[in-house]
């Protein structure tokens, strides 16, 4: 059964993918890094989001800089999941904000990195 649930979207980076921890990445230092579509390194097909439009204002509030948060928008999202794919974003709207996740969908299985 479909849901809306809320995704992030920044104007110049797409759609907001989570988070990852630079130490995993072998990075010397432990900061915590945002993935956005447009520079998607590890080829996700799916999205955080948040169960209402005010979860996902408090997340943008509460994580990013002053600077960063006037460019995001929490916006609706129909899907069956908790984390909406790229199939969802797109049949919500918001295409241009995808730029290559579609992309991760069809990796040929050779490609995939394990």
């Amino acid at each position: 059964m479909k849901k809306t649930r809320y995704i992030i979207i920044d104007e110049y980076m797409g759609v907001f993918l989570g988070t990852y921890n630079g130490s995993e990445l072998g990075a010397r230092d432990n900061r915590t890094y945002a993935c956005f579509a447009f520079n998607n390194p590890f080829g996700l097909t799916t999205a955080c989001s948040f169960r209402t439009e005010n979860a996902a204002n408090y997340y943008i509030r509460d994580t990013f800089h002053p600077h960063k948060r006037k460019s995001l928008k929490a916006l609706p999202v129909e899907t069956d999941s908790d984390f909406p794919n790229v199939i969802d974003i797109i049949k919500s709207g918001y295409v241009d904000s995808t730029y290559d996740m579609i992309d991760g969908m069809f990796t040929e299985v050779s490609e995939t990195i394990h």
